[in-house]
Parts: C-alpha cells; structure tokens; sequence
C-alpha cells in the first residue's frame, strides 16, 4: 500500500489498537507485530521501516502506560479524598 509516512504511521497504531490488549503489553510485542506489518506499508523513509514501526509502536506502548499511571492515580486520590 503507497502512503505517506504519517498515513502509515496513523493505521499502524490504529491496528495496534484494534489488537487485544494482552498482545501489546511489551517491546516485544510491539516489536513482533512491526516486523508483521512492515511489509504492508509503502512509505519513503532513510529509516529502517521495521525499526521505525517498531518505536512508533513503543512509543505508543509507553503513552498508554503512562496514561494508565495517571488514571491509577487519580482514582487513588479520589479515594482518599473520599
């Protein structure tokens, strides 16, 4: 599929996303499921395209934790706030 860099980068995660939640817990699930879907995007990159699917899918993998960090969180001080 020809795409923009930004395009493939928007339905890579949105698949990633559309994954059960056990499948993309770790690096090495983003990893594994970058080296899948890297032959199904054609995009102009100096990158390597599987090394750069791969952290678009960590970083996305650590924005996710981190917001589930801060949701714990909120929910703890609403606890003790009640």
């Amino acid at each position: 599929m020809q795409v923009t860099k930004q395009e493939a980068e928007a339905e890579i995660i949105r698949r990633w996303h559309e994954l059960p939640a056990d499948m993309r817990q770790t690096p090495d699930d983003a990893e594994a499921f970058a080296a899948h879907i890297a032959h199904q995007f054609d995009f102009h990159s100096v990158l390597d395209k599987e090394k750069l699917l791969g952290a678009w899918l960590m970083r996305e993998l650590f924005r996710s934790r981190e917001a589930q960090k801060a949701a714990e969180a909120d929910d703890a001080a609403k606890t003790q706030a009640a």
